[in-house]
This record gives structure tokens, sequence and C-alpha cells, in this order.
């Protein structure tokens, strides 16, 4: 764990939280200017196919467009729930809640999340095992910095979230990348990750609800995960940020309440996806205390608390928060979304897999003999829908022909992108 401090010509890095601070001068030399350049690791990977993220940056921009439907980006169509709206309003009056929180977070939502895991998931949550985090993002990221060595090895299967691998990376460990099989249904098998352990390894990074997939894990997929752990010793990181929005008979099972996985599971949530609240950038980890307590001392040297106005409002909204959560309705409309979208794309020729959960449909194009990418912009050109290939989702060999829509938009904007999509793309048309 480190730091870095600029002051004058003289840059301080501080080697450990209690170590020797040691100096580099950056003093030119020879009469030579100092270089100013970003660090290798700031760099983005050089690769010899398309630039994905930029890809990514002009569609998100082709979405925020007006006439355009966007089934881009992840970002809900709606207001955050009322409970939280109501508690951060109320208190606005309070001057002690423009004020920094405490590092670990709020005492009044450390509380609300004790409450919410035994009412929802039947786990007690014991004093410092939770911190509250800067948006779940942060909250990966601190906990990469805190509990992986440089050169230590990290399993991620593919496709994933996009930040996944270059946090692993900044953090000076080794992102291991175990494909997902769309034949499989994007299930994770124990034959797979045994097929990449090494004596390197130090943890896996999971992800349910899945994005971009829509998988959910079941129980049997689970325990081969967590059998896997423990033989290994592993730390494992629990993405749960849609932990909510499951369809129909699925259920989330949380990794850490698997026999013997409390110990070594690190979960990740988020308010944001839970409470339509993308902007806040409030979330939480949990895990052992030795780990989130190193967590909370990388985070000290980072943001230092999350906004204590909105970490108020998100007690409130887990507070109201219904125990059947399958019945939640933003799960009950992302599912039904989900319903008028797959007709639509099945008509234009896709491959639908149906989603059994999060925020994401995914469709192959297999069968219209194009790519991802070459059909997402011939339907933002024919029907102007905007949509993401999957591509971007890999860090290595991507599969070309998948494409994610978001679902969680208003059922208008589903619907205006389900007739544009019959009338503009299909088959029959």
């Amino acid at each position: 764990s480190f730091c870095w401090h600029l002051s004058g010509s003289v840059l301080f890095r501080a080697q450990s939280l209690s170590g020797s601070i040691h100096h580099f001068s950056m003093t030119p030399t020879n009469g030579e200017q100092a270089s100013l350049r970003p660090s290798k690791r700031a760099l983005p990977p050089p690769s010899s196919g398309p630039n994905h993220a930029e890809y990514w940056a002009k569609l998100t921009a082709l979405g925020n467009t007006p006439g355009y439907c966007d089934l881009g980006q992840g970002k809900p169509e709606f207001d955050p729930v009322a409970e939280a709206v109501q508690a951060v309003t109320g208190a606005l009056s309070d001057p002690r809640s423009s004020q920094y929180a405490p590092v670990v977070g709020h005492p009044k939502l450390i509380g609300s999340i004790q409450r919410y895991e035994e009412r929802t998931f039947g786990r007690q949550v014991g004093e410092g095992e939770c911190t509250v985090v800067c948006s779940a993002t942060e909250g990966l990221y601190a906990a990469f910095v805190a509990t992986l060595e440089p050169g230590d090895e990290v399993i991620v299967p593919q496709p994933c979230f996009p930040w996944y691998v270059p946090q692993l990376r900044l953090a000076g460990a080794v992102p291991v990348s175990l494909h997902l099989k769309k034949e499989d249904l994007f299930r994770l098998t124990r034959k797979e990750l045994d097929a990449r352990v090494t004596s390197k390894t130090r943890g896996l990074l999971i992800n349910s609800p899945h994005n971009p997939t829509g998988h959910v894990w079941d129980e049997e997929e689970l325990t081969e995960i967590c059998d896997f752990c423990k033989q290994h010793n592993l730390v494992l990181y629990s993405d749960e940020v849609y932990e909510r929005q499951v369809f129909g008979s699925h259920r989330h099972l949380r990794a850490a309440g698997m026999p013997g996985m409390k110990e070594r599971t690190l979960t990740i949530a988020s308010a944001g996806k839970l409470f339509c609240c993308t902007g806040w950038r409030i979330g939480w980890v949990m895990g052992p205390p030795e780990l989130i307590a190193a967590i909370c001392r990388v985070r000290s040297y980072m943001t230092y608390c999350a906004p204590t106005i909105l970490q108020l409002g998100i007690s409130a909204a887990l507070d109201a928060a219904l125990v059947d959560y399958p019945k939640d309705p933003f799960t009950l409309l992302l599912k039904r979304n989900a319903d008028t979208l797959a007709p639509a794309l099945k008509a234009a020729g896709l491959t639908v897999v149906p989603p059994q959960g999060g925020y994401f449909l995914v469709a192959d194009t297999t069968a219209l003999k194009m790519d991802a990418m070459t059909f997402c912009d011939l339907m933002a050109e024919k029907a102007k829908v905007v949509a993401v290939p999957m591509a971007t989702f890999y860090s290595e060999d991507p599969d070309p022909n998948l494409v994610r829509f978001a679902l969680c938009k208003t059922e208008d904007t589903v619907q205006e992108a389900a007739a544009r999509l019959k009338q503009h793309m299909s088959l029959s048309a």
C-alpha cells in the first residue's frame, strides 16, 4: 500500500502506511527538461483490433442524442427511490450531514446494512465486517490494493465488467482470463477453474447476477466455486451489485453465506444499482474484519469517506426495502422489459439468451452472418436504437457476435425500441 504526494520539485512515495518516506528529485539534469508523461500503468494496453473503449464512448454519446432509444449504457431512466430522496432532503437542515463521516461509514448506514442483511439474506454482519465506499467501483479497487501483492494472479471470468482487468493491473496484480461459453449459458465450471489455477493464484473474481450476460448462479454452481476457493485458499471477490434484480423463480445466493466462505469472501454492493441512483456513488464492502480494516486504510488515502448526506439517504432506502426482492417493482419492470424486447430481437434474426437477472439482455448475431459491431452500427442508423457490442467486456479474444441491451429503462423507451426494431430490422420487413 502506498500513496503519492507532489510538493514542489520533489515527489514523495510512502512505501507503507508506517514505513519510511523516500525522496525522488524531479529536478532536470544535464540541462534537459524533465519528462512529463503518463505512467505506463495509466496507458491503455496495446491492441491490434478496434478501439472498443472509443466505440463505447461513441455509442454512449449517440444514446444521449435526441431521437435515439438508448439501450446501451446501464443508466436507469428513473428517479431514486422516494425514501432516499426524502431522507437527503430532510438532512439538508442538519449541518452535521454536510461534514465528514467516519472512514468506515456513517453509523446509521452501517446499522441499516446489518439489518438489511439479516432481514433479506439471514446473515449476521458483525462489527468491523462492513465499510461504506464511494461506489462499488472504488470498493473493488480498494479491495484489490488492500489484499494483493505485485504478481499475484486473480482468475477473471469473461465477459465481465470492463473495469475489472484494468483495476487489477493498476493494483499490480495479474488477471487470468477464463472465457464463459454461450453454449453453456455462461455458467462457470470447476473444470475451467482448475485449468487456470497456479502457485501464484491469490483470488477469484465473480459476479452474479452477471453483467453483461444476465446469468444468475444456482446453488450447485456456487458450491463448486466455493469448494475451489477453499481448496486453494483463495480470496473470493464477489461482485453482487445486482442482488435484488433476479427474475422468476431464481433467487440470489450470497457467496459469503455458503459454508466456510465468510472468512474468505469480500462482497461488493452498490446502492446505485439497488435504488436507481448511480450518480450518488455509494456502495459497501462486506468481509472478514482484518480485510475490511485493510480496505479502510487504503480508502483513507483515496476518497477518505463517502458523502455523508447521501449515506443517510441510502440508510432510509435500505430500511424500507422489500424483503421479497423478486417482487420489487423495479425488478418486475426489468423482467417485463426483457419480455418486450426479446421477440423484437428474434424477429430481427438474433438469438436471445433469456436473462435470469440483472440489468441486461444478451443477443447473438451469428445467424445474420454479421458481427455485433456491424449490427449495432446498422441498428443505430436504421432504427435509431443504441446497444453495445460485447467485445468491450473482454480483455482478450472477444466473442465478435454478442450484443448487450440495457433493460433499466422506462417501459415506454423499451416498447419504442421494440417497435423500431420490428419496423426497420425485422427479417420480414
